[in-house]
């Protein structure tokens, strides 16, 4: 109940606050058709343009992680686990913090992250809010340059941590809103002014009219 009622929530908030947007787009322009295209406009920049930008900005700074293997085989001599020497490899990744940074202004995710919140004891979402609202965070954290991944030694058998594995970071879906209130507020603002300034123009002209 507590995702469901905060997702409705947030929804009716994002909903107010987009429609405020394109209201105050469309007061910009006189003519009807041209300020409904540029409300369509803005929803569609904030929804599908939010998906297509977001892939584009994480290939901007690539990082390369160095990833050191160890692996172990069974000895038939000793019967028992030799460790094998290390393999290192290096991979060229890009960094997931500017993929998420956009899409933190898409209106479904700021619902997801906002939503969020029940997960499985160690940190694991439970729903596809969950899922988004993980990733959304995780991307917080810097990519590390050199990973270990040891099946030989005491990570192999060490015991589950005491804290949740999944450290999921800030919520992120603050800033999001906050840009969307922004721009509405912007786009109401610069309405009113633009009224105001016809109606005194209109005023002006209706004067000038009655004096001639």
């Amino acid at each position: 109940p507590g995702v469901f009622f905060t997702a409705l929530l947030v929804t009716a908030v994002e909903l107010g606050v987009v429609a405020a947007l394109v209201v105050g787009l469309a007061v910009l322009v006189k003519r009807s058709v041209a300020s409904v295209l540029l409300g369509y406009l803005a929803v569609a920049l904030l929804t599908v343009g939010t998906l297509v930008v977001a892939p584009l900005a994480g290939s901007v700074k690539d990082v390369t992680v160095t990833t050191t293997l160890v692996t172990s085989e069974y000895d038939d001599e000793t019967e028992t686990l030799v460790c094998l020497p290390p393999t290192v490899s290096t991979t060229v990744t890009p960094t997931a913090l500017p993929n998420w940074v956009v899409l933190g202004l898409n209106p479904f995710v700021v619902v997801a992250d906002a939503s969020a919140g029940d997960r499985y004891e160690y940190g694991q979402p439970r729903d596809w809010f969950g899922t988004v609202a993980k990733e959304l965070r995780q991307a917080q954290n810097p990519v590390p340059r050199a990973v270990l991944d040891d099946e030989c030694g005491e990570n192999a058998t060490a015991p589950l941590p005491d804290r949740p594995v999944e450290e999921w970071g800030a919520p992120a879906w603050y800033p999001g809103l906050g840009i969307h209130v922004l721009l509405a507020a912007i786009a109401l603002g610069a309405a009113a002014a633009v009224r105001r300034a016809r109606r005194g123009a209109a005023a002006d002209a209706d004067a000038a009219t009655r004096t001639s």
